[in-house]
């Protein structure tokens, strides 16, 4: 499972992020950065709002690919945020790393939620990720 997770990472960021911003001739911005992180969580493209917190569980009891590690986490947000434009010099990386994966846990639990604002509730996870990135 771990493996498919991976293998979908890897093919949903070219068509979340385009050649120019993935090659460096152009940055993305906060409006850009929300689009992303919704995609994320999208069941129509994204395998997270498919899987449950279970299902998590079971990825961390077979393997060590997705336990917290400071440095590595470290390392995959500083190069998302590579990615983008106007980002705060004092972004905490670590936090930034711990709110993405509220959002993935919030999409994986949307049957726990109330629906009636479930939206709301991405919106406002995504809003409190970009005012982590982004500069006023």
């Amino acid at each position: 499972m771990s493996d498919l997770i991976l293998y979908h990472r890897q093919k949903m960021i070219p068509q979340i992020i385009s050649a120019d911003v993935l090659e460096g001739r152009r940055k993305l911005g906060r409006e850009d950065a929300r689009r992303y992180f919704l995609t994320v969580v999208d069941p129509e493209v994204s395998i997270y709002p498919h899987m449950t917190l279970e299902d998590e569980a079971k990825l961390f009891k077979n393997t060590d690919a997705f336990i917290p590690d400071t440095e590595k986490e470290s390392a995959i947000t500083s190069g998302l945020l590579s990615y983008l434009d106007n980002v705060r010099e004092d972004a905490d990386l670590l936090l930034i790393a711990n709110m993405a994966k509220i959002l993935v846990i919030a999409a994986e639990s949307r049957d726990d939620l109330h629906e009636a604002v479930y939206q709301k509730t991405i919106d406002t996870i995504i809003d409190s990720i970009l005012d982590l990135i982004f500069k006023e």
